[in-house]
Protein backbone atom coordinates (compact mmCIF):
# COMPACT_ATOMS: atom_id res chain seq x y z
CA UNK A 1 0.00 0.00 0.00
CA UNK A 2 1.48 3.14 -0.99
CA UNK A 3 -0.59 5.69 1.92
CA UNK A 4 0.13 8.96 1.94
CA UNK A 5 2.93 9.55 4.11
CA UNK A 6 5.22 12.35 3.44
CA UNK A 7 2.69 14.70 1.43
CA UNK A 8 0.43 16.11 4.46
CA UNK A 9 1.42 19.49 3.71
CA UNK A 10 -2.64 21.37 3.50
CA UNK A 11 -4.25 18.61 5.59
CA UNK A 12 -4.22 17.78 9.32
CA UNK A 13 -2.94 14.56 9.71
CA UNK A 14 -5.49 12.68 12.20
CA UNK A 15 -4.64 9.25 12.83
CA UNK A 16 -1.91 6.00 11.66
CA UNK A 17 -2.32 2.44 11.25
CA UNK A 18 0.31 -0.23 9.65
CA UNK A 19 -0.81 -2.54 6.72
CA UNK A 20 2.45 -5.13 6.06
CA UNK A 21 4.40 -2.60 7.82
CA UNK A 22 3.58 0.34 5.52
CA UNK A 23 2.30 3.45 7.25
CA UNK A 24 -1.09 4.93 6.09
CA UNK A 25 -1.77 8.48 7.10
CA UNK A 26 -5.04 9.03 6.96
CA UNK A 27 -6.35 13.29 6.92
CA UNK A 28 -9.04 15.86 6.79
CA UNK A 29 -9.46 17.04 3.57
CA UNK A 30 -8.50 20.34 2.27
CA UNK A 31 -10.53 23.12 1.96
CA UNK A 32 -10.52 23.08 -1.59
CA UNK A 33 -11.74 19.48 -2.01
CA UNK A 34 -14.17 20.21 0.59
CA UNK A 35 -15.46 22.87 -1.32
CA UNK A 36 -15.12 20.76 -4.80
CA UNK A 37 -17.56 18.05 -3.14
CA UNK A 38 -19.83 20.23 -1.45
CA UNK A 39 -20.58 21.56 -4.90
CA UNK A 40 -20.71 18.28 -6.42
CA UNK A 41 -23.13 16.54 -3.92
CA UNK A 42 -25.76 19.80 -3.81
CA UNK A 43 -27.91 19.79 -1.19
CA UNK A 44 -27.68 16.04 -0.70
CA UNK A 45 -24.01 16.92 1.01
CA UNK A 46 -24.22 17.02 4.92
CA UNK A 47 -20.73 16.80 6.01
CA UNK A 48 -20.08 13.59 8.22
CA UNK A 49 -16.93 11.93 9.99
CA UNK A 50 -16.77 7.87 9.31
CA UNK A 51 -14.45 5.74 10.62
CA UNK A 52 -12.59 3.23 8.24
CA UNK A 53 -11.46 0.47 10.24
CA UNK A 54 -9.06 2.42 12.57
CA UNK A 55 -8.70 5.60 9.72
CA UNK A 56 -10.31 8.32 9.39
CA UNK A 57 -11.75 9.95 5.94
CA UNK A 58 -14.85 12.53 5.05
CA UNK A 59 -17.73 10.93 4.12
CA UNK A 60 -21.19 12.72 2.88
CA UNK A 61 -24.04 10.83 2.94
CA UNK A 62 -26.13 10.26 0.23
CA UNK A 63 -30.29 9.67 0.08
CA UNK A 64 -30.01 6.62 -1.61
CA UNK A 65 -27.73 3.74 -2.96
CA UNK A 66 -27.99 4.44 -6.77
CA UNK A 67 -27.67 8.16 -6.15
CA UNK A 68 -23.88 7.70 -4.38
CA UNK A 69 -22.78 5.54 -7.03
CA UNK A 70 -24.31 8.25 -9.83
CA UNK A 71 -22.63 11.53 -8.18
CA UNK A 72 -19.64 9.66 -7.78
CA UNK A 73 -19.32 8.84 -11.30
CA UNK A 74 -20.27 12.05 -12.62
CA UNK A 75 -17.93 13.91 -10.16
CA UNK A 76 -15.05 11.77 -11.03
CA UNK A 77 -13.28 13.73 -13.62
CA UNK A 78 -13.33 16.65 -11.31
CA UNK A 79 -11.75 14.57 -8.21
CA UNK A 80 -9.54 13.41 -9.99
CA UNK A 81 -8.33 17.50 -11.45
CA UNK A 82 -8.13 17.30 -7.48
CA UNK A 83 -6.13 14.12 -6.49
CA UNK A 84 -8.96 13.19 -4.46
CA UNK A 85 -10.78 9.70 -5.04
CA UNK A 86 -14.50 9.89 -4.42
CA UNK A 87 -16.67 6.79 -4.66
CA UNK A 88 -19.61 5.20 -3.26
CA UNK A 89 -19.26 3.10 -0.06
CA UNK A 90 -20.99 1.45 2.67
CA UNK A 91 -23.35 -0.43 0.88
CA UNK A 92 -24.15 2.23 -1.67
CA UNK A 93 -25.37 4.66 1.71
CA UNK A 94 -22.31 7.12 1.70
CA UNK A 95 -20.03 8.56 -0.77
CA UNK A 96 -16.91 9.05 0.55
CA UNK A 97 -13.74 11.14 -0.46
CA UNK A 98 -9.65 10.49 -0.07
CA UNK A 99 -6.94 12.62 -0.65
CA UNK A 100 -3.73 11.75 -2.39
CA UNK A 101 -4.92 8.17 -2.38
CA UNK A 102 -4.32 5.96 -5.32
CA UNK A 103 -7.48 3.96 -6.45
CA UNK A 104 -6.21 0.76 -5.96
CA UNK A 105 -5.34 1.27 -2.50
CA UNK A 106 -9.08 1.60 -1.80
CA UNK A 107 -9.19 -1.97 -2.38
CA UNK A 108 -7.33 -2.38 0.53
CA UNK A 109 -8.80 0.69 2.91
CA UNK A 110 -12.05 -1.18 2.28
CA UNK A 111 -11.32 -4.70 2.76
CA UNK A 112 -12.74 -5.54 -1.20
CA UNK A 113 -13.38 -8.98 -1.56
CA UNK A 114 -13.60 -10.24 1.95
CA UNK A 115 -17.72 -10.29 1.96
CA UNK A 116 -18.65 -13.87 2.50
CA UNK A 117 -14.96 -14.82 1.78
CA UNK A 118 -12.27 -16.02 3.08
CA UNK A 119 -10.15 -13.01 5.52
CA UNK A 120 -7.64 -11.52 3.16
CA UNK A 121 -9.35 -12.17 0.21
CA UNK A 122 -8.66 -8.21 -0.90
CA UNK A 123 -5.42 -9.19 -1.46
CA UNK A 124 -5.94 -11.51 -4.24
CA UNK A 125 -8.56 -8.70 -5.45
CA UNK A 126 -5.77 -6.27 -5.48
CA UNK A 127 -2.98 -8.49 -7.12
CA UNK A 128 -5.71 -8.71 -9.78
CA UNK A 129 -6.84 -5.04 -10.31
CA UNK A 130 -2.55 -3.93 -10.27
CA UNK A 131 -1.59 -6.17 -12.96
CA UNK A 132 -5.25 -4.71 -15.00
CA UNK A 133 -4.15 -1.15 -13.96
CA UNK A 134 -0.89 -1.45 -15.62
CA UNK A 135 -2.24 -0.91 -19.08
CA UNK A 136 -5.94 -0.10 -18.70
CA UNK A 137 -6.10 2.61 -16.07
CA UNK A 138 -9.70 3.18 -13.67
CA UNK A 139 -10.80 5.14 -11.34
CA UNK A 140 -13.14 3.39 -8.56
CA UNK A 141 -16.72 4.49 -7.62
CA UNK A 142 -17.78 2.09 -5.59
CA UNK A 143 -16.37 -0.06 -2.99
CA UNK A 144 -16.73 -1.84 -0.25
CA UNK A 145 -15.93 -5.73 1.65
CA UNK A 146 -18.62 -7.24 -1.07
CA UNK A 147 -17.95 -5.62 -4.36
CA UNK A 148 -15.93 -2.64 -6.04
CA UNK A 149 -17.23 -0.67 -9.74
CA UNK A 150 -14.40 0.57 -11.73
CA UNK A 151 -14.17 2.29 -14.82
CA UNK A 152 -12.12 3.04 -16.98
CA UNK A 153 -9.96 6.34 -17.97
CA UNK A 154 -10.14 4.87 -21.75
CA UNK A 155 -11.23 3.27 -24.12
CA UNK A 156 -10.44 -0.64 -23.46
CA UNK A 157 -9.85 -2.30 -26.94
CA UNK A 158 -10.99 -5.27 -27.68
CA UNK A 159 -7.96 -7.05 -27.50
CA UNK A 160 -7.18 -6.64 -23.70
CA UNK A 161 -10.85 -6.50 -22.80
CA UNK A 162 -10.61 -10.28 -23.67
CA UNK A 163 -7.16 -10.48 -22.42
CA UNK A 164 -8.84 -9.86 -18.74
CA UNK A 165 -12.29 -11.69 -19.28
CA UNK A 166 -9.04 -14.87 -20.14
CA UNK A 167 -7.30 -13.83 -16.99
CA UNK A 168 -10.32 -14.39 -14.27
CA UNK A 169 -11.49 -17.51 -16.54
CA UNK A 170 -8.07 -18.91 -15.87
CA UNK A 171 -7.96 -18.23 -12.33
CA UNK A 172 -11.88 -19.83 -11.66
CA UNK A 173 -10.34 -22.81 -13.80
CA UNK A 174 -7.20 -22.79 -11.34
CA UNK A 175 -9.41 -23.47 -8.27
CA UNK A 176 -9.87 -19.96 -7.27
CA UNK A 177 -13.63 -19.60 -6.96
CA UNK A 178 -13.98 -16.32 -4.99
CA UNK A 179 -14.15 -14.85 -9.00
CA UNK A 180 -17.29 -16.68 -9.63
CA UNK A 181 -20.23 -14.93 -8.29
CA UNK A 182 -18.16 -11.82 -9.39
CA UNK A 183 -17.66 -13.22 -12.41
CA UNK A 184 -22.06 -14.46 -13.03
CA UNK A 185 -23.01 -10.82 -11.73
CA UNK A 186 -21.00 -9.20 -15.07
CA UNK A 187 -22.81 -11.96 -17.02
CA UNK A 188 -26.21 -10.70 -15.05
CA UNK A 189 -25.05 -7.11 -15.65
CA UNK A 190 -24.55 -8.25 -19.34
CA UNK A 191 -27.82 -9.22 -20.43
CA UNK A 192 -30.02 -6.40 -18.47
CA UNK A 193 -27.76 -4.09 -20.93
CA UNK A 194 -28.39 -5.95 -23.77
CA UNK A 195 -24.68 -6.09 -24.72
CA UNK A 196 -24.00 -9.14 -27.59
CA UNK A 197 -21.12 -11.63 -26.76
CA UNK A 198 -17.82 -10.55 -28.37
CA UNK A 199 -17.05 -13.31 -30.83
CA UNK A 200 -13.39 -13.13 -30.23
CA UNK A 201 -13.16 -13.65 -26.58
CA UNK A 202 -12.66 -16.71 -25.20
CA UNK A 203 -15.49 -19.17 -25.76
CA UNK A 204 -15.45 -20.50 -22.17
CA UNK A 205 -16.90 -17.32 -20.89
CA UNK A 206 -19.13 -16.83 -23.89
CA UNK A 207 -17.98 -13.15 -24.74
CA UNK A 208 -20.09 -11.45 -22.58
CA UNK A 209 -17.98 -10.76 -19.71
CA UNK A 210 -15.66 -9.18 -22.54
CA UNK A 211 -18.25 -6.95 -23.89
CA UNK A 212 -19.09 -6.22 -20.25
CA UNK A 213 -15.16 -4.51 -20.29
CA UNK A 214 -15.03 -2.90 -23.22
CA UNK A 215 -17.87 -0.63 -22.42
CA UNK A 216 -15.84 0.56 -19.88
CA UNK A 217 -16.57 -0.98 -16.81
CA UNK A 218 -15.15 -4.02 -14.56
CA UNK A 219 -17.46 -4.99 -11.55
CA UNK A 220 -16.30 -7.48 -8.84
CA UNK A 221 -19.46 -8.51 -6.25
CA UNK A 222 -19.46 -10.68 -3.67
CA UNK A 223 -23.11 -11.05 -1.77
Amino acid sequence: MHGVSGVLTDCEERQHRTHGGVRFAAMALPEPVLRAIREELGPVASPIRVSARGGLYDGFSAERALDALEQAVASAPRMRSLDTRLFACRGGTRNCAVWRLPPLDIIEVERVGDHNQAPGTWRAVRSFLEAVGRTDPFDVVFADEAGVDLRFLSSVPPIRARAIDGQLLDAMAGGQTHWVDSYTFMLDEARRGGLTPDPGADGRGGGLVATFIQSGRLRFWWD
